[in-house]
């Protein structure tokens, strides 16, 4: 596997898929609390875009999921954790981040 233009050998190959791997099912897990929030429990066959599909309207506009003031905030702590709607640059402690774009 080559990493930043240099090629990595099976040792740090493994531990870079480990941490990868670990990173990815830290936020499967992040997603499954969401997910409960919505649907009322943790069922692995909960997909999550059906969970939360796509936004018909902006957010203001978007009629009201109905979640209790608990839930609301809960999901807010979750969303938190992915850096969604943060005020702050918040720095990750994670190993490794995928950056898109």
């Amino acid at each position: 596997m080559k990493h930043e233009g240099r090629n990595l050998n099976p040792n740090q190959d493994l531990h870079l898929k480990q941490n990868i791997e670990a990173y990815l099912d830290e936020r499967r897990e992040w997603m499954g609390d969401a997910v409960e929030i919505y649907a009322g429990d943790r069922d692995r066959n909960h997909d999550p875009l059906d969970v939360f599909p796509e936004p018909l309207a902006v957010r203001g506009e978007a009629p009201d999921p109905g979640l209790t003031p608990g839930q609301e905030n809960v999901l807010r702590e979750v969303a938190g954790r992915f850096g969604i709607g943060g005020e702050a640059d918040v720095v990750s402690s994670a190993d490794y981040q995928i950056n898109e774009g």
